[in-house]
């Protein structure tokens, strides 16, 4: 009992108030613009006292009457308040304070009443019936990013518009040539450079066999000299 409000209860709540207060501040804003008209209530505000009685009226008139429209509607509640809660100030500071509390002598008991139900409004927002709620919640439904937008067809030689395809873009002609560093060469030591030769353990055994002497090449040089040399036939002594 002692908690707050269920949520559908706080704005029915909050739209009561906002209905009430709207209508209350409507209601003095119509008095001052179109009862008594801007140049009476001009001269009301120099007989209270109050500073720039031009402009004050104007603003006050104009806060109070197209406040109050706002405040009905739950749209622009933060910056309604705010303006308002500057009038109820200054008719405090100016012309109530002096008389005390009770409305009957002039005292801020409206004022003050007032700017109480402005300060729940400004903490807990409009409500969910308000256009305040409406906008907030179209908002964050919105996407983050806009679609994409169609390419604009190129107009060929015949005139129509033919649709470009997009071209994908180069690579680099370095791209197929690798940079070279020393890295690349860098020696493993783990990886020998030349293919292991077996060891002698792993060679088949030949049984008391000798092992088989391999011929050295011989080359043309050797073969030439190893050729006879041919005989002069003139040195025969039987051709002489």
């Amino acid at each position: 009992m002692n908690g707050a409000l269920p949520e559908a209860a706080r704005d029915v709540a909050l739209l009561v108030a906002r209905v009430v207060l709207g209508v209350v501040l409507f209601a003095h804003g119509w008095q001052k613009v179109v009862i008594d008209g801007v140049a009476q209530t001009r001269d009301q505000f120099e007989a209270l006292g109050v500073p720039a009685a031009i402009a004050s009226s104007a603003f006050v008139a104009f806060v109070e009457f197209a406040g109050g429209v706002l405040l009905v509607l739950g749209a622009l509640t933060p910056l309604v308040v705010g303006l308002h809660l500057v009038v109820m100030i200054g008719a405090a500071a100016i012309v109530h304070a002096s008389n005390g509390i009770f409305a009957a002598d002039g005292g801020w008991e409206l004022v003050g009443v007032i700017a109480a139900a402005e300060l729940v409004l400004a903490t807990c927002g409009a409500g969910r019936f308000s256009v305040d709620h409406l906008v907030l919640a179209r908002m964050r439904h919105r996407p983050a990013t806009a679609a994409p937008t169609a390419e604009p067809a190129a107009v060929g030689a015949t005139g129509r518009h033919e649709k470009t395809e997009p071209v994908a873009d180069a690579e680099p002609v370095t791209s197929a040539f690798p940079v070279v560093t020393g890295a690349n060469f860098a020696v493993r030591p783990e990886a020998p450079m030349f293919g292991e030769l077996p060891p002698t353990s792993a060679l088949p055994e030949q049984g008391g066999a000798r092992p088989r002497r391999i011929p050295r090449p011989i080359s043309p040089l050797q073969t030439r000299r190893s050729e006879p040399r041919p005989t002069d036939r003139t040195d025969d002594p039987a051709d002489l």
